[in-house]
């Protein structure tokens, strides 16, 4: 299985690039958000079964989450 490419605002952004466009296209259904600041494409996330989606998830979490944080069990196998 091809894993989908996490789209983070915080990327865009320090690329100078409108984080907002991220939103509208979500609006449009090109992406889809998957947690605050990250997408993927709309397309890809329809073509995963439940437990595929998980691993995008938890990896969406470790990209954005401020504080430190512990992953355990499955999620910690993910990363």
């Amino acid at each position: 299985m091809d894993v989908p490419e996490l789209i983070l605002s915080s990327d865009l952004s320090r690329l100078g690039q409108d984080a907002r466009d991220l939103a509208r296209k979500a609006k449009s259904g090109q992406l889809r958000r998957i947690r605050q600041g990250v997408y993927v494409r709309a397309q890809d996330w329809e073509t995963l079964t439940p437990w595929d989606r998980y691993p995008l998830l938890i990896r969406a979490a470790a990209a954005t989450l401020q504080s430190r944080t512990v992953f355990c069990r499955q999620s910690s196998g993910v990363l």
